[in-house]
């Protein structure tokens, strides 16, 4: 079951991978970061916002289809 579940999410994280390409690649047609100094900063940005956006939503699907449960916690109870 844990195999499975591992291609799962890898299958998940590769298919994902297609759209936020073609959304960089148009990103980087409009915005034309070769262009100017400030272009490329503007780019930079946008990528940045693009891979954390990208990494949030993959994780919150991973986690919303397959509900971990986690048996420690970093808070100590006493």
């Amino acid at each position: 079951m844990q195999k499975l579940r591992s291609v799962i999410i890898l299958i998940i994280i590769v298919i994902s991978l297609i759209p936020v390409y073609l959304l960089n690649k148009y990103l980087q047609k409009t915005i034309r970061p070769k262009a100017s100094l400030g272009r490329l900063f503007l780019y930079i940005l946008s990528g940045f916002a693009l891979v954390f956006v990208y990494t949030f939503l993959v994780v919150f699907l991973v986690k919303k289809l397959f509900r971990v449960q986690f048996k420690f916690s970093f808070i100590r109870k006493e």
